[in-house]
């Protein structure tokens, strides 16, 4: 690829090895890994301490085996900061952070405010930086506003089933990278 063109792959951070990613590398691959930063899973054994902080836990999201985290809470940081640092020691170039946009998503009684999302999508960023990997801002399309200067990339899911790609723009006029995941049936053409 030229100078400054990269082809990019998105990884599930426990699924994927550290060989895995150093082969992907050799072959000119870079390679972003995918975390929940806004859920607990369930189905993940590296999810589980997460019952241990009271009040952490919150609402199932709809339709996902997952639960909403309340990510005001201090004790949410060492299990991101774990994350960070498992994927800087498995050779991530780059985050895919889901679930960050639970403040236009749940409707608690101590109400998330966008304030609180930015100051947490912030930190998540500055975290991924501390350990030189790009932060990819995932959906959370209200905020790319005010969050194109602190993060690198942008990730959405189907902009065009939901008429949301235009709002891209603000990224890609400050030459920061938009992905597109589509799912659906395949083609060989």
């Amino acid at each position: 690829s030229k100078k400054g063109e990269y082809d990019v792959i998105d990884v599930d951070l426990y699924d994927v090895t550290k060989e895995s990613i150093t082969s992907m590398h050799n072959l000119g691959l870079k390679v972003i890994c995918y975390f929940s930063a806004g859920t607990y899973e369930p189905f993940r054994i590296e999810s589980k301490e997460m019952q241990n902080v009271y009040g952490l836990i919150r609402t199932k999201m709809d339709e996902w085996d997952e639960y909403w985290l309340d990510f005001r809470l201090e004790g949410i940081k060492p299990f991101m900061t774990e994350r960070l640092d498992l994927a800087k020691t498995k050779g991530c170039d780059g985050i895919e952070f889901d679930n960050v946009d639970a403040y236009s998503s749940v409707h608690w009684d101590d109400k998330l405010t966008m304030i609180d999302q930015l100051q947490y999508n912030r930190w998540l960023a500055e975290e991924a930086h501390a350990r030189d990997l790009a932060a990819g801002l995932k959906n959370c399309i209200d905020l790319l506003d005010h969050l194109q200067d602190v993060y690198d990339f942008a990730i959405n899911e189907q902009c065009s089933d939901y008429n949301e790609c235009k709002k891209y723009d603000i990224f890609l006029k400050n030459d920061l990278a938009v992905f597109v995941a589509l799912y659906g049936r395949s083609s060989d053409s």
